[in-house]
């Protein structure tokens, strides 16, 4: 499972909507460094969790079954298509003693743009179907912050780190 910690900017009776920290997510990612996406901070649009209000930690998730899911969806369906559209144009061509080549890429290159909005009309789908995307796991307390200021165990190793860097010099 993908996990990420989010702060709760709003909430209503059906939905939260939570802001993430990018980086964390990102230094996961395979895609890092080609992907484009602003690594500052994203806000999602998540489903209620009892008992978080506005300003609480959370952690948020999604399946790793999901998450390949829909990364299949993205990266196989535009290949699959080009791939499938290029056979079948070579092959009628060669039939009808055209220049094969030519017309089996110029239509698989045509064949991506009907292979996006097939993409985009089944993301949307997924996208209603509360079983994909992100989702809050738990709420998150002071103590599972072990890098904020106001947890104690963060000074005495701050404490720490300082006289170990006075001992180096």
């Amino acid at each position: 499972m993908r996990t990420t910690e989010a702060v709760v900017t709003a909430t209503s009776p059906d939905k939260t909507r939570v802001r993430a920290c990018r980086p964390e997510a990102c230094s996961a990612c395979r895609a890092k460094g080609i992907c484009g996406v602003d690594t500052a901070t994203m806000e999602i649009q998540v489903k209620t969790f009892p008992g978080i209000d506005t300003g609480d930690r959370v952690l948020v998730g999604i399946g790793s079954q999901e998450f390949l899911r829909v990364m299949a969806l993205l990266y196989i369906t535009p290949v699959f298509c080009f791939v499938l559209v290029a056979l079948t144009a070579h092959h009628a061509a060669s039939r009808m003693q055209l220049p094969a080549d030519p017309l089996a890429a110029l239509a698989a290159i045509f064949s991506l743009v009907p292979a996006f909005f097939v993409i985009r009309r089944i993301s949307h789908n997924m996208a209603k179907s509360p079983a994909y995307g992100p989702r809050i796991l738990k709420r998150l307390h002071k103590s599972d912050f072990p890098d904020k200021e106001d947890n104690p165990r963060h000074a005495e190793k701050s404490e720490i780190n300082v006289f170990n860097i006075k001992t180096k010099l």
